[in-house]
């Protein structure tokens, strides 16, 4: 029968039939290089589960196993990603079958959630079927530079000239002098210590330790992310990781990554200054950041310019779910939004 299709594991060989599926299902091309980074990285263990039929790979889920702190607890979490089923296929039940030996598999590799970010409408509906459980809309700020083109974004006007002369103040008005950035081509024990005391008991996160930061920014073929550093008579205060995209049909400087202690006002009030300087320098739109409530500095985001970009400013609506997969997890805690530290950084999209 035409729909008759296997689901297994990945296998060597995969790569390519699996580039191919990608390329038909989003538009685009991936390169090996990237793919290989992103799955055979020797850092973080991945879960691939793909349909076959006749030898083609007509389906495919995956993800990575990557360290969690939730609560103060060390864990191992399923990041879970790119689903992608053949366009003849997307009826068949395929997306539900793959998932359902994703998170076996899964559960053998001994994680205890699995957790993603989906930007695919059609996909949440089979989400849900499957348990997975919505934590929020990924919180997603803007602070718009240029009046011109970003005039047809919906934005409450008084918001929007009060950000546009807030930005222009911290650069221009009160002195503020650029910040270096240099390639994200190493990180020492310094920033793993930084983050280690901006984690705090009551949050969950990926730590944001050597192994990450390098896996993340130095090791990605192709990324360009440079970083911003705030350093004092102690080391370093504060750091951000800043990636130049063109995205939503705008140049954007993405803030991939805010570290900084919140009782340290001056290093964060410095990395904001220093990003905005940075973005004009760049002749970029807009600054983007992602900072929900555990952030400890997520409060102080209005009072500098940035906006809560409302979801009708975005293509696509990014959701964080999540599924436990063994008893005892704490589901009631984890369903709070304002205990995930998240960034651009822990997606795939920039």
């Amino acid at each position: 029968m035409q729909n008759e299709y296997s689901i297994r594991p990945y296998k060597t060989g995969d790569a390519q039939g699996i580039i191919a599926l990608y390329a038909r299902t989003f538009g685009r091309e991936v390169e090996y290089s990237r793919w290989k980074w992103l799955y055979l990285n020797q850092v973080y263990p991945s879960v691939i589960v793909v349909a076959e039929q006749h030898g083609k790979i007509v389906g495919h889920v995956s993800g990575l196993l990557k360290p969690m702190v939730y609560f103060g607890r060390s864990s191992t979490a399923l990041h879970s990603f790119y689903a992608m089923v053949d366009s003849k296929y997307r009826r068949s039940g395929m997306f539900m079958d793959m998932m359902q030996v994703l998170e076996k598999q899964t559960l053998q590799s001994g994680a205890d959630i699995i957790y993603g970010f989906s930007y695919q409408e059609q996909v949440f509906p089979a989400l849900q079927r499957l348990g997975r459980q919505e934590i929020g809309l990924l919180p997603v700020y803007i602070m718009p530079l240029h009046p011109i083109r970003l005039g047809t974004l919906k934005v409450p006007a008084a918001k929007y000239m009060e950000s546009l002369d807030s930005a222009a103040a911290r650069v221009f008005g009160n002195g503020a002098s650029p910040l270096p950035t240099m390639p994200a081509i190493a990180f020492d024990q310094a920033y793993e210590d930084l983050w280690l005391r901006v984690m705090h008991q009551r949050a969950i996160a990926v730590p944001r330790n050597t192994t990450f930061l390098s896996w993340r920014y130095s090791a990605r073929p192709g990324g360009g992310y440079r970083v911003m550093a705030v350093q004092g008579p102690a080391g370093l205060e504060g750091y951000a990781i800043l990636r130049t995209k063109m995205k939503w049909g705008l140049t954007i400087v993405f803030v991939m990554e805010l570290v900084v202690p919140h009782q340290d006002s001056d290093a964060f009030d410095r990395l904001v200054s220093g990003i905005t300087y940075f973005a004009l320098s760049m002749g970029a739109d807009a600054v983007s950041l992602v900072a929900g409530p555990a952030c400890t500095w997520a409060d102080s985001l209005m009072a500098k310019g940035f906006l809560k970009a409302p979801a009708m400013l975005l293509p696509r609506k990014i959701r964080l779910t999540m599924k436990p997969l063994i008893p005892g997890v704490q589901l009631h805690e984890m369903m709070d939004p304002g205990v995930w530290m998240v960034s651009w950084g822990d997606t795939l999209y920039i």
